[in-house]
């Protein structure tokens, strides 16, 4: 049902394509008694689905941790307005998630809409909300090797934004002087 991705530009060339998991929604809908029609939610990382209240997050094999960590994260975390876990299990190697839906649109949707004092206000929410987010336990299932996290993302940051020129040459620059500063 879903693709063998072998390469990350394969996987960029297939992620919008709504057919190629078409399928694979259908089967974990009908698995977990999920209503609504599927609709592709195009921001992320990995490919995601609404149907009624419910979002389907299928994990590309590429990256083997990503379903772990949003799942221990996701299930330490409460009190706070993130999803809730409804399901999960795996579909041709691929993990999944069935999570619940949060109120709200995608920022990138309505940003420009905005006067500078609701963008003052969104901006205070989030700042909000990451402090009392970051004031939980860190899980222990979860790794907490902060330098170790922040070498390897350096070293992929080049390949995980392939962003286009200038940016690509300014995040280059960037983390080439860039020099962690000493926390705990």
């Amino acid at each position: 049902t879903l693709p063998r991705v072998t390469s990350l530009e394969h996987y960029r060339a297939i992620y919008p394509d709504a057919a190629t998991w078409q399928p694979a929604v259908e089967r974990v809908a009908a698995r977990h008694g999920l209503h609504g029609p599927p609709i592709q939610q195009p921001l992320g990382t990995h490919v995601v689905f609404a149907l009624g209240k419910a979002l389907v997050k299928l994990f590309c094999p590429l990256w083997p941790l990503d379903f772990q960590v949003e799942k221990v994260a996701l299930a330490h975390i409460h009190g706070l307005p993130v999803p809730e876990i409804l399901a999960q299990g795996e579909i041709d190697g691929w993990p999944y998630l069935v999570i619940s839906r949060v109120p709200g649109v995608p920022a990138v949707d309505v940003w420009h809409e905005l006067s500078l004092g609701e963008k003052r206000h969104v901006v205070h929410h989030i700042g909000t909300f990451m402090r009392q987010l970051h004031a939980h336990p860190l899980p222990a299932e979860l790794p907490a090797d902060w330098s170790s996290f922040l070498r390897e993302r350096m070293v992929r940051a080049d390949a995980h934004h392939a962003a286009p020129e200038p940016w690509r040459t300014w995040i280059r620059e960037r983390l080439e002087n860039f020099v962690e500063p000493p926390l705990p």
